[in-house]
């Protein structure tokens, strides 16, 4: 996707929140039989995650916002403040943020190496036809075990995702 009306300043402004406040996933759904990617904010701050669903969406990605209020927690944590999070998931919302964000992220941190991981495994998936997606080859198993690393999982927990690719 191209990014269509973002500012270069909303660009960087988003990176900025997403280095600083953000997460990047490679996740499995073991329901699913599943690999999904993500990108994730999550603050306290009502208008920050507004302000960065805004800009997603001006660059044609699109995201999700969802509430968590404290009436729902558990006693002990009732005290906690009101959450927002804010969501881009999914292969090709996910592929297209990357494509407006990698080529600015200049800054070598360890973000920056998962979102490098997850635009190659996005970029794997889209190449395919849509009737082999739900198979893994063997470079896209090996690209989540080595976002899995960056994590500090255990080989063990991608013994799953192997028996779906074989």
């Amino acid at each position: 996707m191209v990014n269509q009306q973002a500012t270069p300043f909303e660009v960087g402004w988003f990176l900025g929140i997403l280095e600083g406040e953000g997460s990047l996933g490679l996740y499995w759904n073991q329901a699913r039989k599943q690999i999904y990617p993500t990108c994730t904010i999550v603050n306290t701050e009502h208008g920050i995650i507004e302000e960065a669903l805004r800009i997603v969406n001006l660059m044609g990605v699109g995201g999700y916002v969802k509430q968590y209020d404290r009436k729902h927690l558990r006693p002990e944590a009732q005290h906690w403040k009101d959450r927002w999070d804010f969501y881009v998931w999914g292969i090709k919302r996910t592929h297209g943020l990357l494509s407006v964000l990698l080529p600015v992220w200049t800054c070598p941190t360890l973000k920056r190496t998962k979102a490098g991981l997850i635009m190659e495994f996005c970029q794997s998936r889209l190449g395919k036809p849509a009737n082999s997606l739900g198979r893994y080859c063997e470079s896209e198993v090996q690209i989540y075990e080595r976002f899995c690393a960056l994590n500090g999982k255990s080989p063990e927990t991608t013994r799953a995702l192997r028996t779906v690719a074989e």
